[in-house]
């Protein structure tokens, strides 16, 4: 890319400012130039009401000039950033040019400008954090070393005159067809608006809309005002009741372009804490500032975007200077900082969960507990829940990650240093006993992420808790609450602390064997798993003896505050009111489901390969449907539905003309009767499904199996079926 040349022939020109009226006092100037494109060619302070330009006369006089007040930060002195409008929006003058012997003559600057160029600072705050699952409640966790991007939402009073005449035109037809009876606002709501009614404002300048408030009529007079076909006089009424007809345009997107772009005044990290803080500038006399916020995260040492919401519903609208926001991230690639999270008691040991909702206190531990589903028992040793809702129907599968809380006491208390996990299975899929099996240690490592601050810098690292290689055998440390207190050394005293308050103790990959679904079948069943806490004797390590009521669940109502003694089902009991160790008991099951949608068989013959069955007499023929569906050990669930053509009901819906579904535990889910293989049937009179058809229709199968697995955080793992499939039925011509 080439530049070009200095042109030797070139002179500075100059130019003085001149005002209307007599300002008491003068604001520090700067002029800049730019060329027909917009591009900013020169900046240049003005001193002593004197321009210097090293830009060409000719270049000035067919580009644009504009006089504006420097920021009391100068940051306008950089050029990154300065744009038209972005000075337009500072009360910028553009002179008209005329040139006279090497000086560039210019109007004087009128009493309008001079005297509304004034400047008022605004401190902006806010937290960035996360919503996380703490003992069964949302909680918000901070987020650090992030950079939050604030900008400025452009002014009214400088979009409006670049809106063309027939999309201002547009916006008046919307507003006066607009519905005139109340309208619900939708869910998610559309907001933040600005006040006041029927909006409140909540947590410093966030503005929150109410649950059960509507759009209200526009009130007569405004919509009178619309009534005209001048673009001029629409432009005018828009600015004055901008405010009250923003909460109609934000519903409308073809409008978004035209209100809600923005400029970027401050790129701010977060501390320790979240937390955020700056100072931006505005016009005395201009809008308050409109702001938009956005977030970048650090993920594989690159800056990536993990929090940038519609603007149209994101603004914070007259910002109150010095209020603090907050910013909710949910990225699951961002973890969250501070101290590890310790339970009650500094010498107690919390066994939380499995993953981030497979809380211990709704996993069935019960060898013969059953729940009744669909009028059905089903054996839920092992189960949950999640998070406590509904019966108790799903196993564990994928890979599980072990959450544990240790007192602040540890690592040290009773020269406890360490821990380990186990497991061994103790049942099949199908529950039946296996007979003594060995404990295998779960081995696969394991650390913690933690922050290393360096100057205004920080680099993620990672502790590593284990297998410990200075142990003669498998076991991992337990680490301290606060990431300064690891045993890594730190020469030059750097700040370091924890990216996250909740961690895997161990991690088990239940893919035991392979991925092979006979594999599958035989690694299924019913598995007990053993932690327990190692103390160092004379050098080597040694299970940990506990009074029993230091090992700690929560509670069964998953209260976040508050645990319960782990009962005696959870515990391996030693003489003297203590134990040794922590047990549960999971369900384990990586079976694949199976989905098959079988021709459909009208009036005793299957359709044929292009879908086509004949009945003869409509009154007593009938269509049978049948379908496979099938996991090994029926825990999943089945969706059936069969559509007329492209029939809907009044609510715009698909008309579905038979359906099923539920748990494949049950033989005869509503009506379908299942076989020794797994299929379900069912016999449908043809008068039913041709429904007001004469004598003839077409219909579309969708069927699903979706398998109950969970790996303690999401039910997706990939197990689930899916086939589609369709008939058509017409009267025999005979």
């Amino acid at each position: 890319m080439s530049s070009k040349s200095p042109n030797p022939k070139r002179k500075s020109i100059t130019a003085r400012l001149a005002y209307d009226g007599k300002p008491d006092g003068k604001e520090p100037l700067a002029a800049y130039v730019f060329n027909r494109k917009g591009e900013l060619q020169e900046k240049v302070t003005v001193e002593n009401d004197e321009i210097r330009f090293n830009t060409d006369a000719r270049e000035i006089l067919n580009g644009r000039l504009l006089i504006a007040p420097l920021n009391p930060e100068k940051k306008e002195q950089d050029k990154e950033g300065v744009s038209i409008r972005s000075l337009k929006a500072h009360m910028a003058y553009e002179p008209a040019l005329s040139l006279k012997d090497n000086e560039l003559i210019l109007k004087p600057i009128p009493e309008f400008y001079w005297d509304n160029w004034c400047w008022r600072s605004c401190r902006v705050r806010g937290r960035v954090v996360k919503p996380i699952f703490v003992d069964g409640e949302s909680v918000d966790m901070p987020v650090c070393h992030a950079r939050v991007h604030v900008c400025e939402v452009d002014r009214l009073a400088l979009i409006l005159p670049e809106i063309p005449d027939l999309e201002i035109i547009d916006i008046r037809d919307f507003i006066l067809d607009f519905p005139p009876k109340p309208v619900p606002i939708p869910e998610p709501l559309p907001g933040p608006f600005p006040g006041p009614f029927p909006f409140s404002r909540m947590e410093g300048s966030q503005p929150k809309v109410a649950r059960k408030s509507v759009l209200k009529p526009l009130s007569k007079d405004l919509k009178e005002a619309f009534r005209t076909d001048s673009p001029l006089q629409l432009r005018k009424v828009l600015l004055e009741n901008f405010r009250v007809l923003h909460p109609y345009l934000c519903l409308e997107a073809r409008f978004w372009p035209y209100f809600y772009s923005c400029e970027e005044l401050l790129v701010l990290d977060t501390d320790g804490q979240g937390r955020f803080d700056g100072t931006i500038w505005y016009n005395c006399f201009g809008d308050h500032p409109d702001l938009y916020f956005w977030v970048e995260y650090s993920i594989g040492d690159e800056w990536t975007t993990v929090y940038k919401p519609p603007k149209p519903c994101n603004t914070y609208w007259d910002y109150e200077c010095g209020s603090e926001v907050t910013l909710r991230v949910t990225d699951p690639r961002v973890d969250v900082c501070g101290g590890l999270d310790v339970p009650a008691g500094n010498s107690s040991v919390e066994i939380i969960k499995v993953g981030d909702r497979g809380y211990v206190s709704h996993i069935e531990q019960s060898f013969w507990a059953t729940e009744m589903v669909q009028g059905a028992a089903l054996r839920s040793a092992g189960l949950t829940n999640l998070n406590g809702n509904g019966p108790k129907i799903r196993p564990f599968g994928g890979s599980l990650g072990f959450r544990v809380k240790f007192g602040s006491a540890f690592p040290g208390f009773d020269n406890i240093t360490h821990y380990r996990w186990s497991y061994r299975k103790i049942a099949t899929g199908e529950l039946n006993g296996v007979g003594a099996q060995p404990w295998r240690v779960i081995d696969t490592p394991v650390s913690i992420k933690y922050y290393e601050e360096v100057g205004n810098n920080f680099h993620k690292k990672a502790y590593p808790l284990g297998p410990d290689p200075a142990m003669g055998e498998t076991a991992f440390k337990i680490p301290p609450q606060f990431a300064s207190d690891i045993d890594v050394p730190n020469p030059d005293n750097r700040v370091r602390s924890w990216a996250l308050e909740e961690w895997n103790s161990a991690i088990l990959n239940t893919l035991f064997s392979g991925v092979q679904e006979i594999q599958r079948r035989e690694d299924a069943g019913l598995y007990q798993f053993k932690f327990e806490l190692l103390k160092q004797v004379g050098g080597n390590l040694a299970v940990a003896d506990l009074p029993r009521e230091n090992f700690q669940i929560p509670m069964e109502d998953l209260d976040p505050y508050q645990t319960e003694d782990a009962p005696d089902n959870h515990l391996f009991l030693v003489p003297g009111g203590k134990a040794s160790g922590f047990t549960m008991r999971l369900r384990i099951d990586n079976n694949l489901c199976k989905a098959d949608i079988k021709p459909a068989v009208v009036d005793g013959n299957a359709a044929n390969e292009c879908g086509f069955g004949e009945y003869n007499n409509r009154a007593t023929d009938e269509v049978k449907l049948s379908f496979l569906a099938y996991h090994p050990n029926n825990l999943a669930t089945l969706s059936y539905r069969v559509r007329k053509g492209t029939q809907t009901n009044a609510a715009g819906n698909p008309v579905y003309v038979e359906s099923t579904g539920g748990m494949l535990h049950t033989n005869t889910p509503q009506g379908y009767n299942r076989n020794v293989a797994s299929v379900f049937e069912k016999d449908v009179a043809v008068s039913d499904l041709l429904g007001t058809c004469p004598t003839e229709a077409a219909f579309g199968e969708y069927l699903r199996v979706d398998a109950l697995a969970t790996n303690g955080s999401s039910t997706e793992l990939g197990y689930d079926a899916a086939s589609l499939a369709g008939f058509a039925i017409k009267r025999s011509a005979e």
